[in-house]
């Protein structure tokens, strides 16, 4: 039984395509056309011979066998270059040795309206261009040539330029067919890049996201494993009643439960932050004064630390429109990130300007550092620059991503740098009011 897999083998000549249209449209044409050349080939060689037109015939023979030769190749040994190149080169052969032998036939001429379809759809806009150039530079001198002689004398100079005006009409047709064509295959196949594009990036993203979920449970579960190890040991130390100093167990009891309260509040407000609301108490007022506040609060404790705190600012009124409390947070994570990180002594160094873009505020702090490549990773949630995320020398890496939300979701910049102290600079940028 002919399936519809078996036609499509067939007019594919069972050359494998995949999802390439455009070669199965080529396929599909070649194999049409081949057979179609055959069949007509086929047929006026027997007419011919019936009516004794044994020159004409035997051109007609010669078409034949050529392209059954070229056919066999096609299908054979899948030569569909080879295929293509044979029967157009056969096509403008016989044409031309046709309208030689034939110049007292009416139809010898007819044919050539024909050719212009068959080879721009066999060999495409660029290759057909430039073989029917080349045929037409051969027929159109001789059609000049014998004016008067073909078609038994009716061939006269104004019949000439019908034919010339007439051919370059279809070649010109052909060629621009082709070449909306081509463009419509190029739009096609450059939208089906576009959309593998975007697969793959949204596959990458979805990897990532999955990377990052997966990281951030391990690191959340390692922040909660570490203070809940140390609270069962000195609970299972008063059980055995071998605590010499039970006061001082019972502060480091309440310090570690502080400490995964303090988790537990960044995690929640680093998931609250991807939400809308963090941004409805939005209000106009001046960065400096709130700058003030907070740096009030850490003066005690900077000092304490042997750390050196200095503030600067204009003179002028600094104005946005802001989240009054949601931009104290990312100042105190800003400041808290200082305190945890600036060895002593040291210092802390607080600006305010503005800028074209707005006002800018900058926190630069002394040594250490961090390696210029690590600073795109410090906004991640739960990034610590050290591997043994030691409690005592820092916090659970969710400050910056914080600061880093709240920034973000009042249209601002945040960008980290190398600082001058030999520490790191954080650069804030908002919208002035």
């Amino acid at each position: 039984m002919f399936t519809k897999q078996a036609f499509l083998r067939f007019i594919t000549a069972n050359i494998e395509y995949k999802d390439d249209i455009a070669l199965l449209r080529k396929l599909v044409i070649i194999n049409a056309l081949i057979l179609a050349i055959i069949l007509l080939f086929s047929i006026f060689s027997l007419y011919n011979l019936a009516r004794d037109e044994w020159l004409v015939a035997s051109l007609d023979l010669a078409g034949l066998l050529v392209c059954g030769y070229a056919y066999f190749q096609l299908y054979a040994n899948k030569r569909l270059d080879f295929a293509v190149f044979t029967v157009s080169v056969t096509l403008i052969a016989f044409l031309l040795a046709l309208a030689y032998v034939g110049q007292n036939r009416e139809y010898s001429l007819i044919w050539t309206f024909f050719l212009p379809l068959f080879v721009f759809m066999l060999n495409g806009r660029k290759t057909g261009s430039w073989m029917m150039l080349v045929f037409y530079g051969i027929l159109i001198p001789m059609a000049f040539i014998y004016i008067g002689e073909w078609q038994n004398g009716d061939w006269t100079f104004t019949s000439f330029l019908r034919f010339s005006i007439a051919s370059m009409v279809m070649v010109y047709t052909c060629y621009y067919s082709e070449l909306a064509m081509e463009k419509s295959y190029k739009s096609y196949k450059e939208a089906q890049q576009e959309e593998k594009r975007l697969l793959d990036e949204r596959n990458a993203m979805m990897l990532e996201t999955l990377e990052k979920q997966d990281k951030l449970l391990t690191d959340v579960s390692h922040e909660f494993r570490t203070p809940l190890s140390v609270m069962r040991m000195q609970l299972e130390a008063l059980q055995d009643g071998v605590v010499k100093e039970p006061k001082e167990a019972y502060q480091k009891l309440q310090s570690k439960i502080s400490e995964l309260d303090c988790l537990i509040h960044d995690l929640v407000q680093a998931s609250n932050l991807g939400r809308e609301h963090h941004g409805r108490n939005r209000q106009t007022l001046d960065l400096k004064s709130l700058l003030d506040e907070v740096i009030q609060m850490y003066q005690s404790r900077f000092a304490d630390a042997n750390l050196q705190l200095t503030y600067s600012a204009i003179d002028e009124d600094c104005f946005v429109h802001v989240d009054r409390d949601n931009m104290k947070v990312v100042f105190d994570k800003l400041l808290d990130n200082c305190l945890r990180y600036t060895d002593a002594p040291g210092q802390v160094v607080v600006s305010v300007k503005k800028t074209e873009e707005g006002v800018t505020i900058g926190i630069e702090d002394s040594a250490p550092g961090v390696r210029k490549h690590d600073h795109v990773k410090l906004f991640d949630r739960l990034f610590r620059v050290e591997n043994s995320r030691n409690r005592e020398t820092g916090g659970a890496g969710l400050g910056l991503s914080v600061a880093k939300a709240i920034v973000e979701a009042h249209k601002g910049l945040i960008a980290i740098n190398s600082s001058d102290l030999g520490g790191l600079s954080v650069t804030v940028t908002l919208a002035s009011a």
